[in-house]
């Protein structure tokens, strides 16, 4: 039978203490160069990819177990439709963006739209290749958007077309 322990540097009084760091609202994020754009549909480089991953909301996040799989963000839920070709995806109602406007089904629509615009020129496009363009993406209500797909495919992959992180429309609609 044994014994074993250690003892530590004496605990410091209350006035020894170093008081805490105040709150910050600071995020540093190190990259290898500069970014160059920041807001998701434009970007095009590896330092712009990960400062948008670690500031920007998603509809869903994904989750990589063996096989791709989703988890909601700022999406509730998604149904697929019976035929496998169209997802309605669900808004939290609780989002805001950060001058206080609620984060909508229309931010959502819009960011697909200025993604598929020609004239913008996006890195992002690719997650459109399959969406019906003439039904893309529908708005249902404030909180509901819908997305139609030319044809069904692995749904782990249609779920990550709609992983763009969102773009406010009432600032950059004009």
């Amino acid at each position: 039978l044994g014994w074993s322990g250690c003892t530590g540097p004496e605990e410091p009084t209350p006035a020894a203490r170093p008081k805490p760091a105040a709150q910050r609202d600071t995020l540093y994020i190190a990259v290898e160069s500069e970014p160059k754009d920041l807001l998701s549909v434009v970007s095009s480089s590896a330092a712009d990819a990960a400062v948008i991953e670690a500031t920007s909301a998603v509809p869903m996040e994904p989750d990589f177990d063996c096989r791709m799989s989703w988890q909601p963000s700022f999406a509730t839920s998604w149904v697929f439709s019976p035929d496998g070709r169209s997802i309605t995806v669900s808004l939290r109602e609780d989002l805001v963006w950060e001058d206080g406007a609620p984060v909508t089904a229309e931010d959502y629509a819009f960011t697909y739209a200025l993604t598929a615009d020609p004239q913008v020129g996006s890195a992002g496009v690719d997650a459109l290749r399959r969406m019906d363009p003439a039904a893309r993406p529908e708005v249902i209500d404030a909180h509901t958007v819908r997305f139609a797909f030319t044809e069904a495919y692995d749904r782990a992959t249609m779920l990550s077309h709609l992983a763009l992180p969102l773009v406010p429309k009432h600032i950059l609609d004009s």
